[in-house]
């Protein structure tokens, strides 16, 4: 058994020495430690997610479900693994259950899969895809609108584009404008790099129409 210093070694190392967001939560779903990956990620610049209550972190079905593997991870011991959005990039996030003596705590792992070493974490946790997405910035746009971002993300040009959605080229690059409107970003590179990180150029055209329907479009 590791001795309490080996511990306070590994829990240094995970929150200091890695390039994933890591943060601790306890049984009142309050976080009690987070590093500054985690911090910049989930609070996207304002400071310490220490304090904060995972519905504070997340909103909507979107937390309830978050909320709902941290209580099952704390009360069971069971570890969790769960792939999905998280703020706008397709992440995986692994739960599990801190043996902390007094205390019951859960530790979240979450990493962007576009910066993960090539292939599956070696140990026997089984993958689930999450029934809910943190769409973040990418919540504003309509499913045309993905589908488009995704086609680009696979280096379609425009014509093609067109071509695949049978659409003009004049519809698509509307749709193009509108998508950079949207993220923030001014150049056709950048919406290809976002549409990677998200994941969406492993999706199908079916998956990012239900992927779409977890944001909010008026009128859409």
């Amino acid at each position: 058994m590791a001795s309490t210093a080996d511990v306070e070694v590994l829990r240094s190392a995970l929150t200091h020495d890695t390039s994933a967001g890591v943060w601790i939560v306890d049984e009142t779903m309050h976080v009690v430690c987070s590093n500054g990956i985690a911090d910049r990620v989930l609070h996207e610049g304002e400071g310490s997610l220490v304090g904060l209550h995972v519905r504070e972190i997340f909103q909507g079905p979107v937390a309830d479900e978050r909320a709902e593997l941290l209580s099952r991870v704390i009360r069971t011991g069971e570890s969790i693994r769960v792939v999905g959005m998280l703020r706008g990039y397709w992440a995986r996030t692994t739960f599990r259950r801190l043996n902390d003596p007094g205390a019951a705590r859960a530790l979240v792992v979450c990493q962007r899969l576009s910066e993960c070493p090539v292939g599956e974490p070696q140990d026997d946790l089984f993958t689930y895809r999450a029934r809910h997405d943190d769409l973040g910035p990418l919540a504003s746009l309509t499913a045309r609108e993905f589908e488009v971002m995704r086609l680009v993300g696979l280096g379609l040009s425009t014509s093609r584009i067109a071509g695949e959605l049978h659409r003009s080229v004049k519809t698509v690059e509307g749709h193009l404008v509108s998508i950079r409107a949207k993220l923030r970003v001014k150049s056709r590179v950048k919406v290809a790099s976002l549409a990677i990180g998200a994941g969406l150029t492993q999706m199908s055209a079916d998956e990012i129409v239900v992927l779409a329907r977890q944001g909010f479009h008026p009128g859409d």
